[in-house]
């Protein structure tokens, strides 16, 4: 009897002996929890953070793809009518136009002659202007527009061209109210420049064929000027605000007529780890009622090239939303 009570009370001291592991088991189940959690949190952060690097890094390589695809055939486009003017000013013709007062035989002869130019290359416009800056003959001589008699004296190409250097310029049309890229040079008698001939071309192609919805290009000039875009709503809007002296400068020449030449809402600037610059802007969208407008917050990653021989600047803005 007494040796079955030794074994009990073996029993009951063994029984007592594990009752506090099996509590300290199950006051670590929650920390247990707390961990894999924190880890699987963590794992699942990292994956996001990898994945994202990697949706900005192919949306970085393919606006950068595109945009040296349009700098390359924008470039192209200028070129093909860089010697144009060079090449007109030594016709024979031309050089008779602006002397003073020619015949009116010969201004009709130069007027066909520039028509049929400029249907040849598909440019806007061609022109010759006298010392003055007044046209004596024009390719749209037979337009309500035409240039004929009017003075563009005012128009930097001339007086780059009257200066005997080749004149570069973007400007809207202050007669057509059409946006043009214009190319000039020097008719020249001996030493003397006796007047100058004009190339306008268009560059308009590129918001009518764009057609990716994830990216958007800007074409901006020397002042921060879009000069072309993809989205209509930011044309003739600055990337930064302008000076009085930049102003004043645009207004002077008339090169985008009465454009108020507003800043863009760009409300934040800032370059991530990689040195990609990243930008939001605000735009301003109608509701029914006109009068109202409701306004959204747009983050873009930009990229911009400048435009060799011009003083354009190609700007890439690619959509942050898929980020």
């Amino acid at each position: 009897m007494l040796h079955l009570t030794e074994k009990e009370s073996c029993s009951d001291t063994l029984s007592v002996a594990m009752t506090p592991t099996s509590s300290s088991s199950k006051a670590y189940r929650p920390l247990l929890l707390v961990v894999t959690v924190f880890l699987f949190a963590a794992v699942v952060i990292y994956f996001s953070l990898i994945t994202r690097q990697q949706v900005l890094l192919e949306l970085q390589q393919k606006a950068e793809s595109d945009l040296a695809q349009y700098r390359a055939s924008l470039q192209q486009r200028l070129e093909r009518y860089q010697s144009l003017p060079q090449l007109l000013a030594n016709s024979d013709l031309l050089r008779a136009v602006v002397s003073t007062a020619p015949p009116q035989d010969l201004v009709n002869r130069a007027n066909a002659y520039l028509e049929r130019a400029a249907e040849l290359v598909h440019a806007l416009d061609i022109y010759v202007m006298a010392a003055d800056g007044t046209t004596t003959a024009a390719s749209n001589w037979q337009k309500e527009t035409s240039f004929v008699g009017r003075n563009f004296s005012f128009r930097p190409y001339f007086t780059d061209a009257m200066a005997g250097q080749a004149g570069r310029y973007f400007a809207l049309g202050s007669t057509t109210k059409k946006r043009g890229y214009y190319f000039s040079f020097p008719i020249e008698e001996g030493d003397i420049k006796t007047g100058a001939v004009v190339v306008k071309i268009d560059l308009d192609q590129i918001e009518e064929r764009w057609s990716d919805p994830n990216t958007d290009i800007l074409v901006a000039d020397e002042d921060g000027v879009v000069v072309i875009s993809t989205e209509p709503e930011w044309m003739f809007q600055t990337l930064r605000p302008l000076t009085n002296e930049q102003m004043q400068r645009i207004v002077d020449s008339l090169r985008y007529g009465d454009q108020p030449l507003e800043s863009l809402d760009i409300v934040r600037r800032n370059r991530d780890p990689q040195g990609l610059e990243r930008i939001t802007l605000l735009t301003r969208n109608s509701l029914t009622d006109e009068t109202l407008q409701e306004v959204e917050a747009r983050q873009y990653f930009t990229i911009s090239r400048e435009l060799p021989g011009t003083d354009l600047e190609i700007l890439m803005l690619g959509s942050a939303k898929p980020l």
